[in-house]
Parts: structure tokens; C-alpha cells; sequence
């Protein structure tokens, strides 16, 4: 129940007729509207009140914020214990991506502070992935890429990237990535046809401790027996290796070859018959670990 500001409830002569159909008469109309008089003045008394208060409250408000904003926790947190807090916010399950949503740009864009920590911070910037129509579809998002890629020095890089191997267009951005080989550490291909595999073929990076490659066609046969043994599998001093594609067979080289620096080796038969390694390969694969 409503109450003035002495407390003293207010009742209404009219009350009985609340919540009815009554059909007040003109004299009613009246004395409704005469009744109404003091406690409409009330009301606008009030809300002037409530106006000035709110006024108050906002500039005093505002006037604490950035005294509190000064003794927060987070502007006195180590800068060891802030980067692991940053570390937890990139993505576990994949890469990072190139988006103003996602750790780590996202925390850049929290305040002046938390910029340059972020971009002064290698290991925030050690992962991402590259499609390759996207980084290359201006020379703004090409250049963002090799920033990105540079504020990770000199870390190893966990590069994922997908379609467009064959694109002509792409030749600049896949010489950039080719020239940054050394600090490959892990590297995930995918949409790349067999007869492509040449780009990587020579490639020598000893980071290298995981490799994972889809390709988009069937493995050719003529091709296939010199990726398993090309140097970037030979030059990975230990690692794991998977390979998704057709024609698995195909990736056995038929010459003894050696498997004792590798962990893990996948071959993946991706089209839908479901066929798998035959014997005679594996035995041929197993015979050289």
C-alpha cells in the first residue's frame, strides 16, 4: 500500500471503485480531479527530488570510479601472473584467429596498459591460423598477419592453414610462412592437393614437433612415396605426423626408411568407402621404427 512522505496511508474516497465498471457522473469527475490536486504537486515535488538525487549520486559516483580504478587488483597483478591469465583466454582447441572478439586482440582493446603488455607479450601471439583467401584478400590483412607473426619472436610458431595452395594469388603470403620455417613448431595443412606437396617438400624445420595434413584430392601415386620421406619429416627431431587422404597405400616408399625420431604417426583414410592401410604397407611402415 502507497504511503505520503509523513508515512500516513493514502486512501481514496473513490476506492470502492476500483477495479469495476462504474461510470463516474460529471460531479464525480469533479471531485476526483479537485482531490487529485495536492497529491499531483506531491508527485512532480518528488520526482524533482529523485532528479536532484540521482544528479547527486552520479557525481559522486564519478568521482570515486577512478580512485577505485587506481587500487584495483588487476593494475597491481604481476606482469608473470597477468600473462598466464592472458594465456588462458586464447583458444584451446584451435588456433588463434584475426578477430578483434578473441584473446589476443580482444585484450588490446581493454586500455592503453593492457595494449602494450598484450603486444609486447611473444607468447600470446605463437598461434594462428591463416586462411589463406582472407590474410591475402588486401595488403592491410597481409601485413597485420606478419605483425602478428613477428610479435612471436622468437618463439616456435603453431601455424594452421587452410585452402588456396594452388592459387597463384597466394604465392607472396606462402613465401612469407616458407621463409619463416625455422620456428615452425607445430604446422596444420589443410586443402592442399598432393601434386602441391612440393611447396613443402624441401622445407627443412627442425622445430617442427607436429605436423598434420589433410589433403583435398587423392594422394598421387606418383607423388605420394616422397612425402613421407621428403625433409621436413626428416628434418623433425621428434614429433608426431598425421596425414588425412586416398590412396594410402601410395605413401609407403618402397625403400627402407627410418622412423626412430617420430612419436606418432597417423594416416587417415578420408573418403567414404572406408578402406584402410593394407597389410603389406604397414608392415613395410613398421619395419623401419
Amino acid at each position: 500500500m502507497s504511503s505520503d512522505t509523513t508515512g500516513t496511508p493514502l486512501e481514496s474516497p473513490f476506492r470502492k471503485h476500483f477495479n469495476t465498471n462504474y461510470v463516474p457522473t460529471d460531479a464525480d469527475i469533479e471531485c476526483i480531479r479537485t482531490h487529485l490536486v495536492p497529491h499531483e504537486a506531491e508527485l512532480a515535488r518528488l520526482e524533482k527530488l529523485i532528479h536532484e538525487l540521482t544528479t547527486q549520486r552520479d557525481r559522486v559516483k564519478n568521482y570515486i570510479a577512478p580512485h577505485k580504478a587506481l587500487i584495483s587488483h588487476p593494475r597491481r597483478l604481476p606482469h608473470d601472473i597477468l600473462e598466464e591469465i592472458f594465456l588462458d583466454c586464447l583458444p584451446t582447441h584451435r588456433n588463434a584467429v584475426m578477430s578483434a572478439t578473441e584473446a589476443p586482440l580482444l585484450l588490446g582493446r581493454i586500455c592503453s596498459a593492457w595494449r602494450s603488455f598484450v603486444f609486447a607479450t611473444p607468447r600470446l601471439w605463437a598461434s594462428l591460423h591463416i586462411p589463406l583467401a582472407f590474410v591475402t584478400r588486401s595488403e592491410t590483412m597481409t601485413a597485420a598477419m606478419v605483425e602478428w607473426l613477428e610479435r612471436s619472436a622468437p618463439l616456435p610458431l603453431a601455424l594452421s592453414v587452410t585452402a588456396g595452395w594452388d592459387n597463384p594469388a597466394n604465392e607472396a603470403v606462402l613465401n612469407l610462412l616458407l621463409g619463416m620455417c625455422h620456428r615452425w613448431g607445430e604446422l596444420h595443412v589443410s586443402g592442399m592437393r598432393s601434386l602441391d606437396f612440393f611447396l613443402l617438400a624441401d622445407v627443412h624445420a627442425p622445430s617442427l614437433t607436429e605436423v598434420r595434413i589433410v589433403f583435398a584430392d587423392g594422394i598421387a601415386p606418383h607423388n605420394a612415396p616422397d612425402i613421407l620421406s621428403s625433409s621436413l619429416f626428416r628434418s623433425m627431431k621428434t614429433g608426431r605426423i598425421s596425414i588425412s587422404g586416398d590412396q594410402l597405400d601410395s605413401l609407403v616408399p618402397s625403400t627402407p626408411f627410418t622412423w626412430d625420431h617420430l612419436t606418432h604417426l597417423t594416416l587417415h583414410w578420408s573418403d567414404r568407402a572406408g578402406r584402410h592401410l593394407s597389410s603389406h604397407s604397414a608392415y613395410q611402415l613398421l619395419e623401419g621404427v
